[in-house]
């Protein structure tokens, strides 16, 4: 039985002679209720709101006897990929490719600025992203295709790519309410082939960074970068941890 059905299939779900225990728990409070405008739409109705990039839906929690539990949104992504751009330098040591960008939806960090949007656009410090792209034949590209492109459009990558490295399974970002997982690759690269970048101009990218493992494991503890963006986002350091369990030689050590 899946972990998370529809309204609709939950209330199918429901035991003869549990109908009363039904109705407590649709009419419970804490559930999630969907407005459009100024419209508030019944406890229980099921709804989705997607694109391309993936879907937000209404799911119920199942207990083991398949009964409801809870309620909550559930973000499906489409595929998506977390990529460690590394090389070795002259000085036989690791160097990683971060991007310093803006993300405009995200809260500064402390209570008291939750919510607030009077402030500029959010920076983060992570590793290259994006989403996988559909080929000519309606096909996703494969997690090495996807992280190679965005090696090269944000990094530079380009003819510098010396290795692709697929670390399945990847990750799954918050398993609370992601149902999906996205990919984790490492892309090894020569740093003396390094191109210029051609991000999409639609993402605000103000930056490119190569920064030595020691370094950057230093800015995590900070939570902030050398040019003042937040290092702690979850995706890039989930997916710098496992690069560094499948390369452990290159764990900074004092």
């Amino acid at each position: 039985m899946s972990a998370t059905v529809s309204y609709s299939d939950a209330k199918k779900l429901v035991p003869a002679g549990k109908w009363d225990d039904w109705l407590k728990f649709i009419n419970d409070p804490n559930r999630w209720r969907l407005s459009v405008g100024d419209v508030e739409f019944p406890a229980g109705t099921d709804w989705s709101f997607k694109s391309r990039f993936g879907e937000v839906k209404s799911a119920v929690v199942l207990k083991d006897d398949g009964t409801s539990a809870f309620d909550r949104p559930e973000y499906t992504e489409a595929p998506f990929m977390q990529t460690i751009v590394w090389g070795k330098g002259d000085d036989g040591l690791y160097y990683y490719g971060f991007v310093d960008q803006s993300r405009p939806h995200a809260d500064e960090p402390g209570e008291e600025r939750q919510g607030k949007d009077d402030h500029p656009a959010v920076r983060f410090f992570h590793c290259v992203m994006g989403f996988n792209e559909k080929a000519a034949t309606g096909k996703f590209e494969t997690p090495e295709q996807a992280a190679a492109r965005e090696a090269h459009e944000e990094a530079g990558a380009g003819s510098a790519v010396i290795e692709v490295e697929n670390y399945a399974p990847g990750h799954n970002p918050s398993p609370s309410f992601t149902p999906t997982w996205g990919g984790v690759v490492g892309v090894e690269v020569d740093l003396k082939k390094l191109q210029k970048p051609i991000p999409d101009p639609e993402e605000p990218i103000n930056g490119l960074y190569f920064v030595e493992g020691g370094k950057l494991l230093a800015m995590i503890k900070k939570g902030r970068s050398d040019q003042n963006a937040y290092t702690g986002v979850s995706t890039s350091l989930s997916a710098l941890l496992i690069h560094w369990a499948h390369h452990p030689e290159q764990f900074p050590h004092k």
